[in-house]
């Protein structure tokens, strides 16, 4: 049986932008909103998939995406974003996955503080744990993110947001500044592709060319597509292709899911430039 995995959010934002791309390539998922509109819009994106919606006392938090072809802009709402908390994930719910991912790290303003004791948490339970910090709307980087990529084994920043969290100059800086003997970390760059560092060395994985539509979303897609190659324990150049390739399919369509791969689109894209190169 392939690995599962969860990514348990209550916003708009969560599902549409993280959750649809996992779901397309072969995970389960639990989240939380207050909207029930909105648990209609998830069943016919994910009409085999169980997704369970609960806490309606709370305003469900939205993001509007701003984009043209020279720039993008996130305009959100908090809404529940802002009130999940570590406490809110017991471990009877953690025990039934393999792996455990957050997203938007510095909107999560109650998760944060215990966000490192949620990864350890899951990782005696046997979870695999990534990360993804999103970009700090403070543009304080404060320190603690850091602290808690000790109990974090995948960190999935862009290039500004690992700049900024290490102080480096350069993608590769930054990776050296980060390491800490545990937390694997890959450094997306657009256009560019995206990197990591392996025993001390370099690994680069050029972009896949297409004609972007928009990016919204590319950056979740790009985890969703690592995640399915890492989970079922591929090597780290191939997850990084997967990543790179449902990153490059998502900016094909406009919006933040329209463009993102199923697992035999997936396939077939990466089939296609194999036979091209």
């Amino acid at each position: 049986m392939a690995p599962r995995n969860v990514t348990r959010a209550r916003s708009f934002e969560e599902l549409m932008e993280t959750v649809t791309p996992v779901l397309s390539v072969g995970s389960r998922i639990t989240f939380e909103t207050s909207n029930p509109p909105l648990s209609r819009i998830s069943t016919q994106k994910s009409p085999q998939r169980s997704v369970p919606i609960r806490d309606p006392t709370l305003k469900t938090g939205v993001t509007v995406s701003i984009s043209s072809s020279k720039d993008r802009a996130l305009v959100t709402f908090l809404g529940a974003i802002a009130d999940l908390h570590e406490q809110d994930i017991p471990d009877g719910v953690l025990k039934e996955f393999d792996h455990l991912h957050v997203s938007s790290y510095f909107l999560q303003q109650r998760l944060r503080p215990g966000c490192r004791k949620l990864f350890a948490r899951a990782g005696r339970l046997g979870l695999t744990t990534s990360l993804d910090p999103g970009y700090d709307p403070s543009e304080s980087w404060e320190k603690d993110l850091l602290q808690t990529l000790e109990e974090t084994d995948l960190f999935f920043p862009n290039e500004i947001e690992a700049l900024a969290i290490t102080r480096a100059q350069t993608p590769e800086q930054s990776l050296r500044l980060v390491a800490n003997g545990r937390t694997l970390t890959v450094v997306k760059l657009g256009s560019q592709g995206c990197v990591a560092m392996r025993e001390g060395q370099l690994l680069h994985q050029p972009a896949f060319p297409v004609e972007p539509v928009d990016t919204t979303g590319a950056g979740d897609s790009f985890n969703a597509g690592f995640l399915h190659a890492w989970l079922r324990r591929l090597d780290l150049p191939d997850c990084l292709r997967f990543g790179a390739a449902c990153g490059a399919l998502s900016t094909l369509k406009p919006g933040g899911t329209g463009g993102q791969p199923d697992e035999s689109e997936l396939e077939a894209f990466l089939s296609k430039i194999q036979i091209v190169s």
